[in-house]
């Protein structure tokens, strides 16, 4: 399986689609293994949002309601559906 933070090479950010609750918790734990970091805690400490956008400095967030969805929407960014790209 490719690693997250190769995904950011060359992106602002990249946003990360995650369907049900099985793909949140095994996004959280590969980001944790790989040493992503959310508010300064690890990821399976921290609460998971359909979509976490994640950067190439090791930092992961993540926005609620229609901020969210402008930012996702606007273009901003690599978008890749979790349960296609853990296949």
């Amino acid at each position: 399986m490719q690693r997250l933070i190769d995904l950011t090479k060359g992106e602002k950010r990249v946003f990360f689609h995650l369907n049900n609750p099985k793909e949140m918790s095994e996004f959280l734990k590969q980001a944790e293994a790989e040493g992503f970091m959310i508010n300064g805690k690890l990821p399976t400490q921290c609460k998971c949002e359909s979509v976490m956008i994640l950067h190439s400095d090791y930092t992961i967030s993540y926005m609620h309601g229609f901020a969210i969805n402008a930012a996702y929407g606007a273009g901003d960014g690599k978008k890749i559906e979790y349960d296609r790209y853990i296949i």
